[in-house]
């Protein structure tokens, strides 16, 4: 049980990164970059998922 700690904090399933402060987090992180271009990628694989509409 040495391997295992308590952590609180906040966890991006995007990025895999874990934040122990929440500003950082949702403001700094989820603005970055890094972050958005990831999220972009799992739009498009949503939007490809979606049935096409005739407007």
């Amino acid at each position: 049980m040495d391997y295992v700690v308590p952590k609180t904090g906040f966890y991006c399933k995007l990025c895999s990164l874990f934040y122990t402060n929440e500003d950082v987090a949702k403001i700094t992180h989820c603005s970055s970059l890094a972050h958005y271009q990831k999220f972009k990628k799992v739009l498009n694989k949503m939007a490809k998922h979606l049935p096409k509409t005739d407007l």
